[in-house]
């Protein structure tokens, strides 16, 4: 019992001095911890005393004559700005061909030369090996081949005398490939070409125009002016804008003219020309006033009326042919119709146009050849106006007036036609009912009223016949006349 006692004395003795260690421990551990805070605390102070080669310290580079220049910097990578100088100075460059020779050679020595540092302004001259003086100089003067044209010795500084140019069969002198004055060496001095080539200007059939010599590469130029009967010039077979690179011959390139043929009446007024275009999809008839044909080909002449007019002294004309040939046209030209035979047919020509007061009117005049005289005549006259009415003003034949009239029955010496009545046929005849003289030319007036306005669409003498007699007043027979219309302005 005493024994346990003094055991579990023992035991809580050890507790004591173990909880008093650890106590110990955790103080000293705490110490330190307040040590170790306090001295980062601490201010840090530099010291500038590392020399550290590279980029982010340097001054300036290293030169001809100054090695390179760096920043001392701490130990925590701060700069100074206090310096220090690393590795060797570059030294001076002098590349051998930027050396130019002073020209002060000597008979005695040699020249100098000077250069300029790769780097920096400084310079350095040394001794031109070779430049020294001699008492002359030779200057050879050579053609292409190298054969010698001339040779001559020059003093120091003097000029050599350029020989008569040379010649080269195809070529052009055109200088010497170096300068031979102020001499100060030995010199060959080579002839220097052109390749020359010729371009002929030449007709269309061959002929020479010109004929020029021209220097490879430039361009060819020709006074020449070519001309040929009946057609234009439009230029050269080779663009003068080129070079000429090789003797050439180029020739006067030419456009056929063309020219304007109009075939009229003898009163002017043009026949057209009809024909069959076969340039676009497919074939179309036209109709022109003029053809166009080609310098040297012929015109087609045009359906030409049967019966001419004399509008003047009354009369009608059979075609008989053309004033002039159409074949080998060769400038603008106008054809007439020639009329010189009487028309072996009644004619019926009725010209529109105005009388003393500017109204519309239209004369009827009923035309016989020479041969024939009318004994009557059957009028039809389709009118059809959209205003007004028309009535016969007077009718002479053979300077004998007035003639009666006969309208469906009704007579008299003049005719009224409303805008209703758009055919009527009357027949000329004596007072007595009997047939008037026997005559070949018969003329009358058609006269507008209330605004009626007369053309070739609203007035037309159709289904009309002439009963005539032969010249020996014997034979009688009907015939259709020919209607022949003109519009007088």
């Amino acid at each position: 019992m005493q024994k346990q006692n003094v055991q579990e004395k023992d035991a809580q003795k050890q507790k004591r001095v173990l909880i008093i260690v650890l106590s110990v421990l955790l103080c000293l551990i705490l110490i330190a911890v307040i040590v170790a805070v306090s001295v980062t605390q601490t201010k840090h102070k530099h010291k500038f005393d590392k020399q550290v080669v590279s980029e982010e310290y340097l001054v300036s580079d290293a030169t001809c004559t100054q090695r390179a220049i760096y920043y001392y910097s701490c130990s925590c990578g701060k700069k100074n700005s206090e310096t220090f100088e690393y590795g060797e100075a570059l030294g001076h460059s002098f590349t051998e061909s930027n050396y130019v020779y002073n020209g002060d050679a000597t008979f005695e020595q040699d020249g100098t030369k000077t250069a300029k540092c790769d780097r920096c302004d400084v310079t350095d001259t040394k001794v031109a090996e070779g430049t020294a003086l001699s008492n002359v100089y030779t200057v050879e003067f050579v053609d292409y081949n190298n054969e010698i044209i001339d040779s001559q010795e020059v003093k120091p500084y003097g000029d050599a005398i350029a020989p008569e140019e040379p010649t080269r069969i195809g070529y052009k002198f055109i200088g010497w490939d170096t300068s031979f004055t102020a001499v100060l060496k030995n010199l060959t001095v080579k002839a220097q070409y052109v390749k020359i080539h010729t371009v002929t200007f030449v007709d269309f059939n061959g002929t020479v125009l010109d004929k020029v010599s021209v220097e490879n590469g430039s361009k060819a130029q020709t006074s020449a002016s070519p001309d040929r009967a009946g057609y234009d010039f439009i230029g050269w077979s080779f663009d003068l804008q080129k070079e000429i690179e090789a003797d050439t011959v180029i020739t006067a390139l030419y456009r056929r003219k063309a020219f304007d043929v109009k075939f009229v009446m003898p009163d002017g007024a043009v026949i057209p020309y009809t024909y069959i275009d076969y340039s676009g999809d497919k074939a179309e008839e036209k109709t022109v006033d003029a053809q166009t044909v080609e310098y040297g080909f012929s015109a087609f002449a045009p359906t030409c009326p049967d019966c001419y007019v004399d509008w003047e002294n009354m009369k009608a004309y059979s075609f008989t042919k053309w004033d002039k040939s159409f074949a080998n046209i060769t400038d603008n030209t106008v054809i007439t119709a020639i009329y010189d035979s009487e028309y072996n047919l009644p004619v019926i020509a009725v010209k529109f146009g105005k009388n003393g007061n500017g109204d519309d009117i239209a004369t009827l005049t009923i035309c016989l050849p020479s041969n024939l005289k009318m004994y009557a005549i059957n009028l039809s006259i389709d009118y059809k106006p959209e205003v007004g009415s028309m009535s016969i003003e007077s009718a002479t034949v053979n300077s004998a007036s007035p003639l009666w009239v006969e309208d469906n029955g009704n007579g008299g010496n003049q005719l009224v036609i409303n805008n209703n009545t758009k055919q009527f046929t009357f027949a000329w005849v004596d007072a007595n009912g009997k047939s008037f003289t026997y005559t070949n030319v018969l003329s009358f007036i058609i006269n507008l009223d209330g605004g009626a306005r007369l053309s070739g669409d609203t007035f037309e003498v159709e289904n009309s016949t002439v009963l005539i007699v032969s010249s020996d007043d014997k034979d009688f027979q009907k015939i259709t006349p020919v209607i022949i219309y003109r519009v007088v302005e």
